[in-house]
């Protein structure tokens, strides 16, 4: 709506939608530990990668901000030793939580 933003609603005919469409992407029984193990893998490879960084902090919930100073703190948090990116993570949550 101009002047005052996105307005959520919901469709009257969203049962007919692809999100209800069962037949759409059907997954069997037997298929779901192969989805499950695919997710396993990637989940792996990300804990490996040189996105290990990254990916624990998106794990730990830490909402990322784009601003220059927040990317130099989790460029030196993710730089630094294990200790100090999970020193950044626990200093981030007690923070988070003094907001709430």
């Amino acid at each position: 709506m101009p002047t005052l933003g996105a307005i959520p609603f919901n469709l009257s005919k969203v049962k007919n939608s692809v999100r209800f469409n069962i037949g759409f992407n059907p997954i069997s029984s037997d298929n779901h530990e192969g989805v499950c193990a695919a997710f396993d893998e990637v989940d792996s490879f990300l804990e490996s990668c040189p996105l290990a960084g990254p990916c624990k902090l998106l794990d730990a919930g830490v909402d990322p901000s784009f601003d220059a100073q927040s990317l130099s703190e989790y460029a030196a948090a993710i730089s630094g030793e294990p200790e100090a990116l999970g020193d950044y993570i626990y200093g981030w949550c007690r923070a988070w939580v003094r907001c709430y």
